[in-house]
């Protein structure tokens, strides 16, 4: 009886230890699970009176190429879609830098009146150059979402 409850324990501690009974998400180290993804930060100011959008703004990590980011808009009533860092919402190609940023407003998305975001789901998304990969660096869910 005492071999059985000895191994029966070693098997659970065991598995707790290599990290087997957890999904392969959860056992990254460091910020990404794949060393040659982007480590950015952004944050977002709302501004749902006066007609301002949504402004997200580079707070650090890496620099990176503009022409490589985008804004992924889900949940409203007419802007869902994928605006480009570089075409749609007028940031310079070359490297996206901290403290830089871009305004998802009415014009960015070619909607006339005021952009609700209220309900939205806004994530910035990196691309790799031959687009064979891509990575959600950072999401925003609106108050109402």
């Amino acid at each position: 009886m005492a071999v059985a409850i000895t191994v029966v324990f070693t098997s659970i501690v065991g598995v707790w230890a290599l990290g087997l009974g957890e999904p392969v998400d959860s056992r990254t180290v460091g910020p990404s699970a794949e060393p040659d993804l982007p480590d950015a930060s952004f944050s977002f100011t709302y501004h749902p009176d006066d007609g301002d959008g949504l402004r997200v703004r580079s707070t650090g990590g890496d620099a990176l190429p503009a022409e490589q980011l985008a804004l992924v808009v889900r949940d409203t009533e007419d802007a869902d879609g994928r605006y480009a860092f570089t075409d749609s919402l007028g940031a310079e190609r070359g490297p996206f830098e901290t403290q830089q940023q871009v305004r998802l407003d009415a014009s960015a998305v070619g909607a006339d009146g005021e952009l609700a975001l209220d309900a939205a789901t806004v994530r910035v998304v990196w691309t790799s150059p031959d687009g064979s990969r891509s990575a959600t660096l950072a999401i925003w869910v609106g108050p109402d979402a």
